[in-house]
């Protein structure tokens, strides 16, 4: 336990003296813009810009999905598909990317910012894909990570008994942001952008250069990156033999990777507080109402109000999957009952995203701004029922 909290120390040093040299490299830095880098773009956003990529045709040739397909052969030839009527959406039924055609669909799950991987998560995504008559072999799953060190995690395969990694050795691909997209936006997608394509190849090069900088490869970053590295290498004393640096670097790995569980820990544990204030918060700003609290759910904790309307009811409610969101959910009714309800509440639900098979609909959030979207929404709630 002592070295632990000795290592932690150092940790906290280390690299509290690191974001102190890079805070001052980086404004000796010219000047640069990239709307990206204004809006931070999260995992919805990057799913998003990469649909609408893969969406671009010129009359019915889908040239960067077929260019994207041809790419993955390289790791996988079973992912050797040949675009014909592609659908790809993003954010529906909560999958990230989704590519659906008349003999394939593929899952893309994207976790470019090391987002969970929550229980049954991908054996969820194929039921729901199975849901739309494509048979299981024809469903094809690509894990596509920030830099390649995130693996998915066995529990996603398994859902209700079900486990569907095995069946998916050969139907699965994990690439990564880093090695694999950026690279391919590169050498393939932006030199065969035709010049009369203005906006799609200005969309590319701040794609690529945005990913350049979140994974400090601009070449203005070049200087930067020399005098970060000459710091590490005196912190770190690496001045010995090249298989003696290479064990202390390894080492400052381990312990930075033990400062990071230790963090996640700590941040699930601070997770569920916020579930339970919320609660709280609900009981005393809608006394009288339903309360749903079920703040320790493993995999769908969530907190909202439960309504009624003509004997039938709905609830407004926070949720988490990967992701934080809230909305108006069904509460396991007909299809006559749904339709009644979704009449009455069309009005409120107008701007949010609708397609989804539990809910009325739904809106992605911030854990920081969570409650009171859940808040606004339950108060507009009420004013229309009592309306």
């Amino acid at each position: 336990m002592n070295k632990d909290i000795k290592d932690f120390t150092n940790i906290i040093s280390f690299t509290s003296s690191f974001m102190k040299m890079f805070d001052f490299e980086k404004n000796k830095l010219p000047y640069h813009i990239n709307i990206l880098d204004l809006l931070w773009a999260n995992e919805n956003a990057h799913s998003r810009i990469f649909g609408e990529l893969l969406k671009q045709n010129n009359k019915n040739s889908f040239d960067i999905l077929e260019s994207f397909f041809q790419y993955l052969t390289l790791t996988n030839q079973n992912f050797n598909f040949l675009p014909n009527q592609p659908r790809i959406t993003s954010e529906i039924d909560r999958i990230d990317l989704r590519i659906l055609d008349k003999n394939y669909a593929l899952i893309i799950e994207n976790k470019i910012h090391d987002a969970v991987d929550q229980t049954g998560q991908i054996a969820r995504y194929i039921n729901k894909v199975k849901k739309k008559g494509y048979k299981e072999n024809q469903i094809y799953v690509l894990y596509l990570t920030r830099d390649g060190s995130k693996v998915l995690q066995e529990q996603s395969w398994e859902i209700d008994g079900v486990n569907y990694q095995e069946s998916f050795s050969n139907r699965y691909i994990h690439i990564s942001f880093r090695d694999n997209i950026l690279q391919w936006l590169k050498d393939y997608v932006l030199p065969n952008c035709r010049i009369k394509d203005v906006y799609l190849k200005s969309t590319v090069e701040q794609y690529i250069d945005y990913l350049d900088g979140m994974f400090n490869s601009r070449n203005i970053n070049k200087e930067m990156n020399k005098e970060l590295e000459n710091h590490i290498v005196k912190v770190l004393e690496l001045n010995l033999t090249p298989e003696n640096n290479y064990l202390t670097i390894n080492k400052k790995i381990e312990e930075l990777n033990k400062v990071k569980d230790q963090l996640e820990n700590i941040k699930q544990l601070t997770e569920k507080a916020c579930w339970h204030k919320w609660a709280e918060n609900l009981n005393e700003d809608f006394k009288g109402y339903n309360i749903i609290a079920d703040c320790d759910a493993i995999d769908f904790p969530k907190v909202g109000v439960s309504f009624e309307y003509n004997g039938n009811s709905f609830s407004v409610l926070l949720e988490k999957e990967t992701n934080i969101y809230y909305g108006l959910k069904k509460d396991g009714a007909n299809n006559e009952t749904v339709k009644n309800i979704e009449s009455f509440l069309e009005p409120i639900i107008v701007d949010f995203n609708k397609s989804d098979d539990l809910w009325y609909c739904w809106e992605y959030t911030k854990f920081e701004d969570g409650y009171n979207d859940l808040k606004s929404l339950i108060e507009i709630t009420i004013a229309k029922l009592n309306k």
